[in-house]
């Protein structure tokens, strides 16, 4: 196997340093997580498990993430439960860390291992910077500050990453956060969507790095259990959909409906029979007064004529956007005419990305007028 030596010989020295924390060039985590937080610390909680293709896929994406090599046949050795138990998760509960894990055995027989140190019986804690390796260490000395001292730990995490503003919860704490009658903006969004991968990664993410005073931004995955799947069945409308699939499908209707996703008209914050993704922040009511509903517009291919859009200009009249003339944005996206490609477009996602970027002007300013006025520093 390529290992770390091979790979990333400039690592080792700074690696098992802890020093100033302006020596390192800290990684800007993406995102964090309330998910699992309130559970009992044991074995592998607090943790997220996934295998060697999403791993492989994280990097080619170039995501920035936490990832824990782990034995998963250590689990109940005492000196990795009081390293996990006592130090690895305080720390992340204190900072909503999302924290990956994989088992060393998904690892070791690959081709390719990312540089990653692997310990038999040992863990090691990873820090990827947009889909490469920048950081690394093992708890294999048991009696290292390290791994034993809270405080030695978030010394050395403290100077090598940035905590993450977008953080994920699901639809149990999202109830909670608006029956408690508390402030925050959320991000309805859906695992594999096109329009929120072309947001997140071209927008938000870079907002946050620009802006790393500003208030969190939570992050709902309508993919979960409760919203789009019922007892774990994806909804389906079509003829052949099972009762299953039906039922799942009504759940996700109502719930767009409850939660002001769809609308009936041009009074209401969604948008048609709702879609993803939409930033709503709430107010200490637990009601809307603010939206956005992005990259879900409409352009005919052959008149490159916008069709179709959320953002038109009676919106400015609403209670909605108000945040839109408070950043002096007096126009929208009516009856809009886009450049042509300069040669025609194949296949689905080469013209899909063609619009985005067509459309990114429109809605990164809308989104970032909503996310300054929202949660931005200056608000």
């Amino acid at each position: 196997m390529k290992k770390a030596a091979f790979l990333f010989p400039f690592l080792f020295f700074p690696l098992g340093a802890c020093g100033p924390i302006d020596e390192f060039k800290k990684v800007d985590l993406a995102y964090g997580t309330l998910i699992g937080m309130e559970e009992e610390i044991q074995g592998t909680s607090h943790m997220k498990q996934i295998d060697y293709p999403t791993l492989r896929s994280m990097a080619l994406e170039k995501q920035s993430f936490l990832l824990m090599v782990h034995n998963d046949g250590g689990i109940g050795c005492s000196c990795y439960a009081d390293w996990h138990d006592d130090v690895l998760v305080p720390y992340l509960k204190q900072h909503n860390l999302l924290l990956y894990w994989i088992d060393y055995n998904d690892i070791v027989d690959e081709d390719e291992d990312y540089g990653l140190e692997l310990v038999v019986n040992h863990e090691t804690l990873a820090i990827f910077d947009e889909g490469e390796l920048s950081y690394q260490h093992d708890n294999v000395d048991q009696e290292s500050d390290w791994v034993t001292s809270r405080q030695a730990f978030a010394e050395w995490m403290d100077a090598r990453i940035n905590y993450p503003k977008m953080i994920y919860v699901d639809k149990a704490i999202f109830d909670m956060k608006l029956t408690a009658k508390q402030e925050f903006t959320l991000l309805f969004t859906q695992t594999g969507c096109p329009d929120c991968g072309y947001l997140e990664t071209h927008f938000l993410q870079q907002y946050f790095i620009d802006n790393r005073d500003s208030d969190y931004l939570y992050v709902l995955d309508t993919a979960q259990e409760g919203v789009r799947l019922l007892n774990g069945v994806a909804g389906k409308d079509d003829v052949d959909a099972s009762e299953e699939e039906k039922a799942a499908y009504e759940q996700w209707i109502k719930f767009k409906a409850d939660y002001g996703l769809s609308a009936s008209n041009i009074e209401e914050p969604g948008y048609k029979e709702g879609f993803v993704p939409t930033i709503f922040h709430y107010d200490t009511q637990g009601d809307i007064d603010g939206a956005g509903v992005f990259y879900n517009d409409a352009i005919d291919e052959s008149s490159w004529k916008l069709t179709d859009t959320y953002w038109t200009a009676d919106k400015l009249d609403q209670p909605y956007f108000t945040y839109l003339g408070d950043e002096g944005i007096s126009e929208l996206m009516d009856n809009l005419t886009f450049d042509p490609p300069e040669s025609p477009l194949t296949g689905a996602a080469n013209i899909r990305e063609y619009k985005h970027e067509l459309l990114a002007p429109y809605h990164e300013k809308y989104a970032k007028a909503l996310l300054d006025w929202s949660i931005g520093n200056s608000r």
